[in-house]
């Protein structure tokens, strides 16, 4: 039997060139306004310059700040958009980690690779979490245990309540610091998402759905 041709990989692949339009703004969708001034850039190229900058420089912290609402906005990846809109793949990042911890444990600085194993734990993490949503998608809608259906208010008069906590307008510090910061640039760490998340649901009582929405 003849053996099968191999092809080299084309060093580059042309495609279509989009041509320039006018990005309606939020009011042609129907959606407010959402300012956001310090947004991060999304597209591939940002995604792959993130994941390189936090691998080579910085990722050296990652284990000691990664929980920091200030330090953590420069020691983690930032690479959660680029994930979840697909301008990286979770493969790419993880074999990319790999190779950067094998670097700097080659150089004998622990402490980089220590912070390169944390960062994957997390990556771990990050699939454990999106497959019980494949496998239960129902989590999104309805309560785990039936007898806390209905537990939570959600009638109008606490969209007021709702309101405060997104602005950042309840009047306890920390937590409205944290959702400022969260309107200012689009971005929390876990640790923060978490806390003003647990935050709504056990102090103003709000049905988990209601402000994840918001």
């Amino acid at each position: 039997m003849r053996a099968a041709r191999t092809i080299d990989a084309p060093e580059r692949i042309k495609g279509p060139v989009p041509r320039p339009i006018d990005w309606p703004d939020a009011a042609a969708f129907g959606l407010d306004p959402d300012p956001c001034p310090e947004r991060q850039v999304g597209g591939r190229a940002e995604g792959l310059s993130l994941l390189q900058s936090f691998l080579d420089v910085r990722g050296r912290y990652y284990r000691k700040e990664m929980s920091s609402p200030a330090a953590g906005a420069q020691s983690c990846a930032r690479i959660s958009a680029h994930l979840s809109l697909g301008c990286l793949s979770m493969r790419e990042a993880y074999q990319a980690a790999l190779m950067a911890r094998s670097t700097w444990r080659g150089e004998g600085d622990v402490a980089f690779a220590q912070s390169i194993d944390s960062f994957i734990a997390r990556l771990h993490w990050h699939c454990h979490f999106i497959q019980k949503l494949e496998d239960e998608p129902e989590f999104e809608r309805r309560a785990m245990h039936p007898a806390a259906d209905g537990l939570r208010p959600t009638a109008p008069e606490h969209a007021a309540i709702v309101r405060r906590w997104e602005t950042g307008q309840t009047g306890y510090p920390f937590v409205d610091a944290c959702m400022r910061s969260l309107r200012a640039t689009g971005w929390l760490n876990f640790r923060m998402r978490a806390m003003v998340m647990a935050f709504s649901s056990y102090h103003p009582w709000q049905d988990l759905r209601v402000p994840a929405a918001a």
